[in-house]
Order: structure tokens, then C-alpha cells, then sequence
């Protein structure tokens, strides 16, 4: 049947029918079951009760994890543990339990945690030197990232504001015109941080040339803890509020220009700090070790918001409310529901896994990441109460996190190729929708549409903030390509850059192991090797995040053969694939300049939906 919006439908009878035995399927829940007796959070994330067997995972999805996976146990069986731990590998340990992937065969949960199985076995110390955690790419090639931190300060220092830029978490960097009343820093710090003394924190801050990577959400949250070594002894590891500040360096005849990192202060606020009770010192690039001590602490607090808040909460979890709203809403031959299911496969049914697993007592997140269980799911909640779905356009973001200024902040490869994505994006969305749209009173009469927009924002229901009536076709247009967006691009830039830029701990260690640095602790690089992850949980996050930026699935604008049965959508197809080509072409030209490379906005790397 070909698709129909509702008050055009000749047969209103079978619909209502339809929609009648959908909502007996899909049901909203909001017991998370990572809590403790899957006790409700309060104003908590909106789940699916139980997924339905036609949004399960399909022998063919299975078989690539399965291959994913046995690239992971190849490479933890080459692994030399005893190198690793310094001769304090567990004495549990055995090779079948590297290659225990037969037993997991036919149990899409066991599927996916054989490789963490595996890693839990390890007994947990700290590695002997950084050389440790090269080692664990026994079999699997390194990331870009590795290289670059070896080469030097300068390469060190500009690989790390990069990744505000083209990093796995690009999401949070914010322009300013004056520093926070707490963030003192002088104007002679600032031109000896950027080694420029004709430039000048003010005229930076007039150009739009200051940025901050403010990291306050994870103030006030508790510590977690570990258990060290063959004993077992419990110990802290931690997880702080920093507030980094980066100024693009203007281009020179000498030089290019570039975004720089100028200050950190580790910790925000007072009831965070230790004993002193005093504002957290300030360190900048010459610093020495305490300078790269700062760095660690800010990319430890990076991971734990990318993974917590704009990867799980504002990209797989926003998506879920979306899926149960729809499909309880949105009839199967309603139009917007054709478009979007395949944008919705295997999300609800990845989700399933991971708050069963991932985000669940002695799961990854509890082991890897720096507060407690409860506190990382906090920090999830406070993600999606800030989150505002009418605010998460990319235009609009950019614009409110004032990034959008091309003279200030020249180069910024998440904004530049997402923009690009999304016209795409929106172009097809817009032609779609008309074929079936002809006016702003067609959308507004549209019954189920208007059930299904009710149903993504009401706190009873689908929960997310910030969901506004749709009165007109241009907002239409406007929401159905960001859920486009948000399930794939959005999705496909977080999840893929997670292993590249997170795999190797010392770019990105989940948790730190020891205390901020002050002014008074002694600069040695013990004292900097002992904040990063020790070897059981540097391995666990090496498994869990090789595994999630590797299953692929799909293409962005390639759907099923014969799946749009209106014949008119098909040449909108060829032509969203024509202009997914020329985006293409267009990222993969400005990568050759790029300090780094960046794929993880190029169309032919994106899949449809969040099936990983």
C-alpha cells in the first residue's frame, strides 16, 4: 500500500487497527535497569518496555560483531600480559578465555561481552611505563592519535585542542568574550602560553578568538573506586570539573594559524578540592609536568561526557524516545514513519544491550569511567535535562555555542563537514515530505504527527526537552532531518572517533587513579602515570570502545531494494546518494590539509541508524 497520510487514508479502520495493536507492543518505561532494583530515576530516561522481535538483531548484523570480535581475541591472545602488568598477569588467566567466542555463538548479549569476559580476568595494576599501552595493539594498528603525542610539545599541545575540534567528542567547546569571573589568568600568562606578544587576551576575546571547554556537569559527582593489584585493595579513582581555555593564533606569513590551548584549571569548584578549600590553581603549556597532568584530567572529564552525555544520552537515548513515540503514533503506511524506519534499525534492541550491560553494575561504564555507577547515570540525566531538541539543530548549535564565526575559529571539521551532511540531509528530507505535504494546514491536521510530537516531549512518555508543536511544514522538514541526522551523522561522528581517539589511554584515560594536581605536588612522571587507567581497566575500555567503532552496518541514503514503494521517491534517493557523493569528495579534499585526518563525516562511513 502505498503511503498515506491520515486524513487521506480510504481505509481509516485498518489503521486505527494497526496503531491499536502497536501500542499493546510498544510501551514507554521509566525503570532504568541499571539502577538498583530498577528503581525510577527522577525525570528519567524514557525506554521501551521489552523490544519486540521485529526490532531484534538479525543473523547477518550478528555476524559482523562476531567478526569484530574475533579481530578482539586474536589481539588480546597476542597481548604480552606479563609486559603489561610487569610480570603480575593473573594466574586465572588461560588462553581459552581469549578464544571463548564459539560459546557465545546464538546469544546476541553473550556475543557482545565474550571480549569483556575476557579483559575481567586480568588482574589490575598499573603498567610499568606509557610504552604498556602500545603494547596492547598487539594485532591491531594504532590510531593517528598515537604518533602524534610523540612528537614534542608543540605537536603534543596542538593534538589536544584538535580534539575540541575533530576529537571524539567535538560538542563542547563554546566561545567567549571574557574569562570567568574564577579563571584568573593574566595577559602575560596568555601571550607566554601562546608564545605571541603582540597578541593579547583582550583583543582575542573582541575577535572571537577565545574558547572554553567547560566541563562544570560533572561537578558535585562521587568518586568511584577500583580494586589494585593481586590483592584486591580497594582505592579511589576520580573524576574532576575542569575548564580548559584554547585562543586561535592568527595565520602569519611565518606560521599558520591554529587553534591553541592557553590554560586549565582541573577543578571548578571549591567543595571539589581536596583539603584547601581554595580556587584550584591554573597551569598553561609551560607548566612542565603538572601541564600535562591538566591536560590528562580534561581528557579523562571529556570521555566521561562523550560517552555519558552526547553519545548515550543525546544520541542512542533521544533516538529511543523518538522509535517507541512513532511507532506507537505513526501508522505503518504513514509517510514519515516510511522514511524513518529504516533510520530507527536495531537501535532499540543495541539500547537493550547496553543499559543491560554496558551502563549496569560491573559493566564498562562501571569499571572504566571515573564516578560511581550512580553518579555516571546522573551525569546522563543532567545531559538530557540539558539537552533541548528544538535547540539541536546543527545551524542553531553551532550558533548558541558561538562556533559559527568563520573569522574567529577558521577551522572546525565537526562544524564544517556536519554542515555539509546536513544540507544534504534536509534537501531530501524537504523533497520527501512535499510529495505527501502540499501545505502548512496538511501538517497541521495530521493527527498522528501531532500524537507522535506530543508523545517525544511529554514527561510521561517519550521525555525529551524541548519539543515544540509543528504547525508548519518547514518545522516538519526541520525535525524529521535531525532525526535523520541525529541517528546517523551525529551518531556515526561520536561512535566512530571512540576508539581512534579513546583506545589509547594516555590520550584518554575513563577515570583518573590519583588526586588534581596543586601547586605543591611534587612535578615527576611517576606522579603523571599514576592518573591514568591501570592495565585491567585500560584493557576493558581498549575492548569495549574497539568493538563499538567497528561494526558497520549500512550506508547513509542506501535503503533496502524496493523499499519505497512510491515511485516517486525513488529518483530523490539517486539524487540525497548524488549529493552524499559530492559531500563526499568536498571532506575528503579538505582532509589532505587537515592536521589530523578526519572520516568520521564522510557519508560512505556513515550508517543509517544507531545499530552499535
Amino acid at each position: 500500500m502505498l503511503p498515506t497520510l491520515p486524513q487521506n487514508d480510504p481505509n481509516p479502520s485498518v489503521r486505527q487497527a494497526q496503531l491499536a495493536r502497536s501500542r499493546y507492543i510498544y510501551k514507554f518505561t521509566h525503570k532504568y535497569q541499571g539502577c538498583p532494583g530498577n528503581s525510577p530515576l527522577p525525570n528519567g530516561i524514557a525506554l521501551a518496555e521489552h523490544v519486540p522481535p521485529d526490532q531484534e538483531f538479525t543473523p547477518d548484523y550478528l555476524l559482523r560483531v562476531t567478526q569484530v570480535n574475533a579481530t578482539l581475541l586474536a589481539n588480546h591472545a597476542a597481548i604480552d600480559l606479563e609486559y603489561l602488568t610487569g610480570g603480575n598477569a593473573g594466574s586465572s588467566f588461560s588462553l581459552s578465555d581469549w578464544l571463548g567466542l564459539t560459546r557465545a555463538v546464538g546469544n546476541k548479549h553473550l556475543l557482545f561481552s565474550t571480549p569483556l569476559k575476557v579483559t575481567s580476568r586480568i588482574d589490575s595494576s598499573f603498567p610499568i611505563n606509557l610504552d604498556a599501552y602500545d603494547a596492547m595493539f598487539a594485532l591491531i594498528q594504532k590510531p593517528e592519535i598515537v604518533y602524534k603525542l610523540k612528537q614534542g610539545r608543540d605537536v603534543c599541545d596542538r593534538a589536544f585542542a584538535w580534539q575540541r575540534l575533530a576529537g571524539a567528542n567535538p560538542m563542547v567547546l563554546q566561545g567567549i568574550t571574557h574569562l570567568p569571573p574564577t579563571f584568573q589568568l593574566t595577559n602575560q600568562q596568555y601571550q607566554a602560553a601562546i608564545r605571541d606578544e603582540n597578541d593579547t587576551l583582550e583583543a582575542a576575546g573582541k575577535e572571537g578568538r577565545l574558547y572554553v571547554a567547560d566541563y562544570s556537569l560533572l561537578s558535585g559527582l562521587p568518586h568511584g573506586t577500583w580494586s589494585d593489584g593481586v590483592l584486591g585493595v580497594p582505592r579511589n579513582k576520580y573524576i574532576f570539573d575542569p575548564i580548559a581555555l584554547f585562543a586561535w593564533k592568527k595565520e602569519t606569513p611565518l606560521e599558520l594559524g591554529g587553534l591553541l590551548p592557553v590554560a586549565i584549571q582541573c577543578q571548578q569548584t571549591q567543595d571539589s578540592i581536596s583539603w584547601c578549600r581554595s580556587v584550584a590553581p591554573i597551569f598553561t603549556p609551560n607548566d612542565g609536568i603538572f601541564w600535562e597532568m591538566a591536560k590528562a584530567i580534561v581528557q579523562s572529564a571529556d570521555g566521561n561526557i562523550q560517552e555519558m552525555v552526547y553519545h548515550l544520552g543525546h544520541t542512542h537515548f533521544v533516538m529511543e524516545a523518538v522509535i517507541v513515540a512513532a511507532e506507537r503514533n505513526l501508522a505503518a503506511v504513514h509517510p514519515i514513519h516510511v522514511l524513518l524506519k529504516p533510520h530507527f534499525e536495531f537501535t532499540l534492541s543495541l539500547n537493550d544491550y547496553a543499559y543491560k550491560h554496558l551502563i549496569a553494575p560491573g559493566g564498562a561504564v562501571d569499571s572504566v569511567m571515573g564516578s560511581t555507577l550512580e553518579g555516571s547515570l546522573t551525569l546522563m540525566l543532567r545531559g538530557m535535562k540539558n539537552y533541548a531538541f528544538n535547540q539541536a539543530l546543527p545551524p542553531l548549535d553551532f550558533k548558541n555555542r558561538g562556533v559559527d564565526n568563520l573569522d574567529g575559529l577558521p577551522e572546525y571539521p565537526y562544524r564544517d563537514d556536519g554542515l555539509l551532511v546536513w544540507t544534504a540531509i534536509r534537501k531530501f528530507v524537504s523533497k520527501y515530505l512535499r510529495l505527501y505535504y502540499t501545505n502548512d494546514i496538511d501538517v497541521k491536521t495530521d493527527t498522528e504527527l501531532q500524537n507522535w510530537v506530543k508523545s517525544i516531549g511529554n514527561s510521561q512518555e517519550g521525555n525529551i526537552q524541548g519539543v515544540e508543536e509543528i504547525q508548519t511544514l518547514e518545522k516538519l522538514i526541520d525535525m524529521v532531518a535531525l532525526i535523520i541526522f541525529t541517528a546517523s551523522a551525529q551518531h556515526g561522528s561520536l561512535n566512530y572517533a571512540q576508539f581512534p581517539m579513546m583506545g589509547y589511554v594516555p590520550n584518554v584515560s575513563g577515570a583518573i587513579y590519583a588526586e588534581a594536581p596543586t601547586n605543591t605536588t611534587p612535578q615527576n612522571q611517576d606522579n603523571y602515570l599514576m592518573l591514568l587507567a591501570p592495565v585491567q581497566q585500560a584493557l576493558i575500555q581498549f575492548t569495549t570502545l574497539y568493538q563499538l567503532s567497528n561494526v558497520r552496518y549500512g550506508k547513509l541514503g542506501h535503503y533496502p531494494c524496493l523499499y519505497f514503494q512510491d515511485s516517486r521517491v525513488l529518483p530523490l534517493v539517486k539524487e540525497f546518494q548524488q549529493n552524499l557523493a559530492v559531500v563526499e569528495s568536498e571532506i575528503l579534499d579538505r582532509d589532505q590539509t587537515r592536521f589530523m585526518s578526519y572520516p568520521f563525516l564522510l557519508p560512505s562511513q556513515i550508517g543509517n541508524s544507531i545499530f552499535i
